[in-house]
């Protein structure tokens, strides 16, 4: 049984993240894309979103010491 490999990739929207998502895609594996809540910016992804799961976020936070 082949595993499918599973990537996630943050700054997905930039110029060199956009590039990275569709060299990622075109090796067959499986992309998550991490957004802010307020990206509207979708233009360098756009012909890609079909293959992507996207996860949104409001906020993260650290643990304290």
């Amino acid at each position: 049984m082949e595993v499918k490999m599973r990537c996630l990739v943050t700054g997905a929207t930039g110029h060199i993240g956009s590039y990275l998502v569709r060299y990622i895609i075109e090796r067959g594996a499986e992309v998550a894309v991490l957004l802010r809540p307020a990206t509207t910016n979708l233009w360098r992804i756009e012909d890609v979103l079909h293959h992507l799961y996207t996860v949104s976020y409001t906020h993260l936070t650290l643990p304290t010491n």
